[in-house]
Formats: C-alpha cells, structure tokens, sequence
C-alpha cells in the first residue's frame, strides 16, 4: 500500500483521472488520511463519485461544475478556472504545475508496460511536469489501445487492487430528446467524422445514423451509444488524416460493456488531448461534426453550457476547441442541441441575452431544439432572433420575439 505522507508536501498541486478512471482507492485514502496528511490542492475535472465530499481539509481546484464535482463548487470549496480542454497542459505548465499524478493503470500489461486505460486526456501532460507520479494497478482496469502506458520501475510507487470501475448509465430519453435527435442527425451526411458529448440527446441523434455510411469518429468522449454507432456498420473511419481505420477518443464515460469492448477492439484507439482537441487536428479533418449542448442559447446565437442561475453545473470543456475546428473543417458543421425549456418546461433556453458565454456567437453554426433547426452561420442579428425564437417553445415566442437591443436589422 503506497504511503502518501511520504510523497506529499504542503501545498501540493494532485492531477487524479477524470470521471470514471478516478483512481477510488487512492482518492478515498487521501480523504480518510486528510488529517495527517499535508495541506494540498486536487485538480479535477468531471467527478462521477462523491469521494471528495466528505473532505474538509483538500482544497480543490475545477474545470467548471462538470458532474459531482458541482456539488464542490456549490459549497464553495473548489475553485474554478473557466478553460478549454485542448489548454490545459498549457495550464499545468504556465499556472497550475502538477506536483503529484495520481495514475489508474490496467491491471493486465504488454511488453512490461501498463496502459491508462479508459481516460488518457491530459494525464500524460501532468506526469510530464510532476514530480511525484503514484499508481493504482487495477485488475479491473482494461488495456486499451493507444493510450500511454507506464512501466511499473517509471512509477515513485504503485499498488495492486481489484476494484470495481465507476460506471455512467444512459440517461433517460425524454419525447424531447428524441425528437432533438431527429432533427440534428438529419443535418448529419454520409462519410461524416463525429463528435459528440454524453447525455440523452446525443445518444439520441446517434442512434438515427446506424444507417449512414462511411462515417468516422473522433471525439473527447467516447459513450455506449458511440460503441453501438462504431459496431453498426455505419462508422469505417477510412481516409481520416489522423489515424486512419481507428475510432479515435480520449475518455469513455459509459458501462462496464463499453469498457471491455474498448479492450477487444484494436480499432477504437484513446488519444492524449493533442490528438483529440489540437484545432490544427480537428480544421484537418474534412466533414468534421461536432455535436454539443447548453445550458441555453441567447437570441443572437451566444451559447451558455457552463451556469445556472448563479450555480455551476457545466463548463467549457472542449466545446469551443470542437466548435471552431468542426466549422473550419472543409464541409464541417458544429450543432449545438438542446431542449427549448428545462425539466419542468417553465423556464425556456433559449433567452434573450446570457450571462455568461461559452460559445460566443461569432464562432455558432447550428443551434437545434425539438421544435427545429436554427443555421446562424453567417446570418445578421435580427433574423438570428427570428430563427432562434421559431425554435424555441411555443409558449415563450411572443416575448421572445418582442425585439430588443439585438432585434434590429
């Protein structure tokens, strides 16, 4: 069992895998050991699990309230820095240098070499810079094809663990969601190379192309849904500049079934952010798709997936990075969908100005809701409002189409 007081110093910046490699025996022994451990800071990203909840003296930096780690943020214990997924070994290199890497390595290896597994990212960004890089080998943790692998004599100190991996279910699929899904995937063609995020949404639209052809796949995040699109027959992945043949993602969120298909199949490959993100990457791939929500959608096309009221409940991730490259690709498209209310259908999404944006409307292709598709590229403001209030709900097209400060032409 590693001993991590004597690795850790005060004022120690952690990196622990995002989402469903966190590495729970480490991240649970850092909580219960916090009183005698020195005081440091935990970089995280998406969090599934409640581990750090019952924390009191870890300080916690966020890129945004992305999962669990919202409820950190609503608590005022974690600090956020707003920025794209493609910068953040930037980040670990200018601002917020790694100290300590906190790895869940594949139990089985190759040649002597323990892979990442099912989230690569930015981790091999932050062992580049640590100081101290500790592992937990987990038998249960699959060897993927593509991702970094370590060495166990590379490690300052590993363990042995046979511990279940968290798993993501798919989230329900609501009328809305569906009929979002039909209208966005029949913007989407033959020979398409996708993108897409997790949720009912686009688990919704990728369902609707098992009958193209052609198709490829590029993605931060790889999902059951994208594992069902991949094994259709519809995706190839032929004639991508960047690894051609390969399903090509840097994390998967999804279940266990995801997670050993990804063991078997030599063509689905995870890729280290500058891969996944690099816009010089994604503006070279022709066709590029990029497919993402929001928490909404103001009527000149600015795009909020980061806030709620004062609450943060999203961020930035690789929205932009996948935005900007989708619409620079030769034939690309970016689609931002979304349902034109919340749950409750009182509050609607698409309103007249945001607060905060995350994708700015200069940079927004194609916003669809269950009511339709609103094109903005290239289109003035006053006929984005017109288009943006045809989508929204019914209910709120009156007040949304009163004009404003953006409705002149």
């Amino acid at each position: 069992m590693i001993d991590l007081a004597a690795h850790l110093r005060d004022g120690d910046v952690i990196v622990i895998p995002q989402g469903t490699a966190e590495p729970l025996d480490l991240t649970r022994r850092l909580v219960a050991e916090e009183r005698h451990l020195p005081r440091v800071r935990v970089f995280v990203a998406t969090l599934f699990s409640d581990t750090f909840e019952a924390a009191s003296r870890l300080s916690f930096t966020a890129i945004g309230g992305l999962g669990t780690a919202r409820r950190l943020v609503a608590a005022g214990r974690c600090a956020v820095v707003p920025t794209h997924i493609s910068r953040i070994p930037d980040l670990f290199r200018e601002r917020l240098r790694p100290d300590v890497v906190l790895l869940h390595l594949s139990g089985e290896s190759k040649d002597g070499r323990h892979s990442a597994g099912i989230v690569d990212d930015y981790l091999q960004a932050a062992v580049s810079h640590a100081r101290v890089v500790l592992a937990q080998v987990n038998a249960q943790m699959p060897y993927t094809h593509g991702a970094a692998t370590y060495a166990l004599d590379e490690l300052d100190a590993y363990e042995h663990v046979d511990t279940p991996l968290i798993e993501v279910p798919p989230a329900p699929r609501t009328e809305a969601a569906e009929a979002v899904g039909r209208h966005a995937a029949a913007l989407i063609g033959d020979g398409s190379r996708i993108q897409v995020g997790i949720g009912a949404i686009p688990d919704a639209i990728l369902d609707r192309l098992h009958d193209r052809r052609g198709l490829g796949i590029h993605t931060g995040l790889l999902t059951d849904a994208l594992l069902r699109l991949h094994r259709s027959g519809a995706v190839t992945n032929e004639a991508k500049p960047v690894h051609p043949g390969k399903t090509v993602a840097g994390t998967a969120f999804g279940t266990r079934g995801l997670y050993d298909a990804m063991a078997a199949d030599d063509t689905i490959w995870m890729r280290p952010v500058d891969v996944t993100h690099a816009h010089a990457v994604l503006a070279g791939i022709d066709r590029l798709v990029s497919i993402n929500s929001a928490v909404e959608v103001d009527l000149t096309g600015q795009v909020n997936s980061e806030v709620a009221g004062d609450a943060f409940i999203g961020g930035v991730g690789g929205q932009v990075d996948f935005v900007r490259g989708a619409t620079a690709s030769a034939g690309g498209r970016s689609i931002i969908a979304l349902p034109a209310t919340d749950r409750t259908g009182a509050i609607s999404r698409i309103v007249p100005h945001t607060g905060v944006v995350t994708t700015a409307r200069n940079d927004v292709d194609t916003i669809v809701t269950e009511y339709g598709v609103a094109e903005l590229r290239g289109v003035d403001l006053a006929e984005r409002r017109r288009r943006l209030t045809a989508i929204a709900h019914p209910r709120f097209r009156d007040e949304l189409g009163e004009g404003g400060p953006y409705g002149a032409a």
